[in-house]
């Protein structure tokens, strides 16, 4: 008597059930990474902005410059504290925001 090679319906059903298991939960893993990396390199970017505006800040109240700051991407406000000390704040939308205390002719990070 002759024996069957091979495999039975059932067992294929089951190796492809697993296989196709594995690659979704592959797949979803990949798609995660690439919403995450995006984010990242969005909040990247945004700090990197606020880190511009808050040293170019700096530089013109040390510079004599006072008030009236511009930037087209951040939010630049400035409160004198005293003759020679400034609070800085940047912000990007509502969510991000940078302060820092200046004192003119001293620059620190």
């Amino acid at each position: 008597m002759k024996t069957k090679r091979g495999y039975t319906l059932i067992e294929l059903v089951i190796a492809i059930g697993v296989i196709v298991i594995l690659g979704s939960s592959i797949v979803s893993a990949y798609i995660n990474l690439n919403n995450s990396r995006s984010k990242i390199y969005e909040v990247q970017n945004i700090n990197n902005k606020l880190q511009n505006a808050m040293e170019e800040t700096v530089v013109k109240i040390n510079g004599g410059e006072v008030m009236g700051f511009q930037n087209h991407d951040v939010n630049v406000k400035t409160k004198q504290i005293s003759e020679d000390l400034f609070e800085v704040s940047v912000s990007f939308g509502e969510k991000y925001e940078l302060k820092k205390l200046v004192k003119k002719g001293i620059h620190t990070d």
